[in-house]
């Protein structure tokens, strides 16, 4: 194992410099992971099957119905990303395997910086976050046989009622976060750390709705607008848009 120590500097909207450190720990490929491997080819094997299952329910559904009518399905779709989700983790794993093979990294620090380990820690740690996501839909999939169950499928059947409506609330709570977190990095982004960013923007737009946010720093910045870019911003994202969420479950569920 290795710990990656890294020193940086970000620049902020405004034009200063915002130090910041990452600790990173990864692996190199060894005769240690030679167990592994095995597993994974074992498990490469069982992906190949459900894939191969999965083209022929596609074929068979073929017959019945329009090509495109199967993929649009939501568990199809969960299924389809589990598939593709998987067989990036294995080229992502067959290639640290390979480049860690390549690189004949050492124990001891040579006289120059070993570059082969930044691209083995960027490997490696992508594997982790492809199997996270692939870990919350494989988990998100086992609602589907939830559905035998009349007392347990409730949510599933409740949200399956309501998802043109869920799907219209939601473009519109999107555009509103959007909008507001233009507006939020115009003001507060040459000032305040949370608004650097328009992605960082964004996370702190969400942090706000869930009541974590620190108005008096923002009044600091612009005493003027705040009151009216906040307020208005918890009325519409929180008050109305999610309440509205709400009541079209709400709504869908009672007519089950």
């Amino acid at each position: 194992n290795f710990l990656s120590a890294k020193l940086y500097s970000e620049e902020a909207a405004c034009g200063s410099w915002i130090n910041k450190w990452a600790l990173k720990v990864f692996s190199v490929w060894s005769f240690h992971f030679v167990s592994q491997t095995i597993f994974d080819a074992f498990f490469g094997a069982l992906v190949l099957f459900l894939t191969s299952k999965f083209i022929i329910d596609w074929k068979k559904s073929i017959a019945k119905q329009p090509w495109y009518a199967f993929i649009l399905e939501v568990w199809n779709i969960m299924e389809l990303g589990n598939l593709v989700t998987f067989f990036v983790v294995f080229w992502l794993r067959l290639t640290w395997s390979v480049d860690s093979a390549r690189s004949h990294v050492e124990l001891l620090y040579p006289a120059r910086y070993p570059g082969a380990l930044e691209r083995l820690s960027n490997l490696y740690a992508a594997q982790g976050y492809a199997n996270a996501v692939n870990t919350i839909i494989t988990f998100l999939k086992f609602l589907k046989y939830i559905r035998l169950n009349d007392k347990l499928n409730l949510l599933t059947r409740t949200i399956s009622k309501s998802k043109e409506e869920l799907l219209g609330c939601l473009f519109i709570f999107a555009y509103i976060v959007f909008a507001f977190a233009l507006t939020g990095h115009s003001i507060y982004g040459t000032n305040l750390f949370d608004f650097r960013h328009i992605p960082i923007t964004f996370s702190t737009l969400s942090r706000i709705l869930l009541g974590d946010y620190d108005y008096d720093a923002m009044v600091r910045v612009n005493m003027y607008l705040t009151g009216m870019f906040f307020w208005m911003y918890v009325v519409l994202g929180l008050f109305l848009m999610l309440n509205f969420l709400v009541a079209i479950l709400l709504n869908n569920f009672g007519q089950l």
